[in-house]
C-alpha cells in the first residue's frame, strides 16, 4: 500500500468509503472525539473525588458502572450501553466483576493508587514506561495489569483520549505494526513498552510514514473501520498465513522443530513456563477462572507447541478467538 492510498482512504467519511466495515459505516468519529473528551472530564472528576479522596469511603456499583461504560461497551450489557448513549473506548469483553475488583483495589490499596495516579498525570513517556513496569510488579493478583494490557489501556485512554490509542489489545497493536512495517514487533519486552512503546510508534509512524496526523481515537477508528476493510491486516496477521515475519518468528522459536499438522503434546515444562509468564491469568481479560493453554499461531498454520507460541486464555476468550478463525 502507498502513502497516497492510505491518505485517500483517510480523507473519506466512513459512509463514503466502500471498504468501511458495516458496524462503522454510519458513525461520525469526529463527533465521537468530542464526546470522548467530555467523558474524560467526567472520569477525571470521578478519579479525583472518589478514588483519590479518602473522605469518599466506599465505591458503590452505581459509581463504578458509570465509568465502566466509558471503558467497555460489553461489561454491563448492550441494553444499558444503548440507553446510556455516549461512546465507549472499545469492546473489551471484560466482565463487570473484574472491573469492580480493579476499581476497588485502586480505591483501597494506596500503593497501587499512588502509582496509577503518577502514570495518569505524568507527561514524559520514559517515566510513564518505568511507572507501568513498577505497577506490574506491585499489582500481582489484580486484573488491572493483565498480560493483554486491556484494562489499563482503557483507563489511560479514558483519562487522556488526546494521547492514547483506543486500540486496547497488545496483540492487535503488534499485528498492525508488523503488517504495515511500523517497527520491530518483537521489540516490546516490558509491560510499559507494550503500552507506551506501541502507542508512540503507531501514532508517530502513521504521521511520518503515511501523513495521517489526527487524534488517537480517529486513527484507531480508521485502522479498524477502513484500513482493515481494505487490507485485512488484522485477520491476515492473526491467522499466520500472509505475514512473513510472523511465520519467520514461528520458525525461530521452534528451533528447527518440524511443523506438522499433528498437534504436539505439551510438556510439563512448557505448561509451567507459560503459567509463570502469564501469571496464572487470561492474557486477554485477566480472569483466573477456567483457564486453557492456547496456541497463538494454530498448529494447522505451522504453529509450534513451545512457550513462545502458547498463551493462557479463559474459556470465554478462547471461544471468541475460535469463532474468528
Amino acid at each position: 500500500m502507498t502513502k497516497e492510498e492510505i491518505q485517500n482512504l483517510f480523507s473519506q467519511r466512513p459512509d463514503e468509503c466502500e471498504y468501511s466495515r458495516d458496524w462503522c459505516r454510519y458513525r461520525n468519529p469526529e463527533e465521537e472525539d468530542t464526546t470522548l473528551r467530555e467523558q474524560s472530564k467526567e472520569f477525571r472528576q470521578f478519579w479525583h473525588e472518589k478514588i483519590l479522596d479518602d473522605n469518599y469511603s466506599e465505591l458503590s456499583e452505581s459509581d463504578m458502572n458509570r465509568v465502566i461504560l466509558f471503558f467497555d461497551n460489553t461489561a454491563l450489557g448492550s441494553r444499558e450501553f444503548r440507553e446510556r448513549g455516549g461512546v465507549s473506548c472499545a469492546k473489551a469483553n471484560i466482565h463487570k466483576t473484574l472491573w469492580y475488583k480493579a476499581l476497588r483495589d485502586l480505591k483501597d490499596k494506596q500503593d497501587i493508587r499512588k502509582v496509577v495516579n503518577q502514570i495518569l498525570t505524568e507527561e514524559d513517556d520514559g517515566v510513564i514506561t518505568d511507572l507501568l513496569n513498577k505497577l506490574e510488579n506491585i499489582n500481582r493478583g489484580n486484573g488491572l495489569t493483565s498480560a493483554g494490557t486491556i484494562p489499563l489501556s482503557a483507563i489511560l485512554f479514558t483519562y487522556n483520549p488526546d494521547k492514547y490509542l483506543s486500540m486496547l489489545r497488545f496483540s492487535d497493536r503488534l499485528a498492525l505494526i508488523d503488517f504495515f512495517g511500523l517497527g520491530d514487533s518483537n521489540g516490546y519486552r516490558t509491560y510499559g513498552e507494550k503500552i507506551i512503546g506501541t502507542n508512540r510508534d503507531i501514532i508517530n509512524s502513521f504521521k511520518e510514514k503515511f501523513g495521517v496526523d489526527t487524534t488517537p481515537y480517529r486513527l484507531t477508528f480508521f485502522v479498524y473501520c477502513q484500513l482493515d476493510g481494505k487490507y485485512g491486516w488484522k485477520n491476515s496477521v492473526k491467522s499466520g498465513i500472509t505475514n512473513p515475519s510472523r511465520r519467520r518468528f514461528a520458525s525461530e522459536i521452534s528451533d528447527g522443530l518440524n511443523f506438522s499438522l499433528q498437534r504436539n503434546k505439551m510438556s510439563e515444562s512448557v505448561r509451567n513456563a507459560v503459567w509463570r509468564r502469564d501469571r496464572g491469568q487470561c492474557t486477554e481479560c485477566g480472569s483466573r477462572e477456567n483457564l486453557e493453554y492456547d496456541h497463538i499461531v494454530p498448529v494447522s498454520k505451522g504453529g509450534s507447541t513451545t512457550a513462545r507460541n502458547i498463551e493462557l486464555l479463559c474459556e470465554s476468550c478462547n471461544r471468541k478467538k475460535s469463532d474468528k478463525i
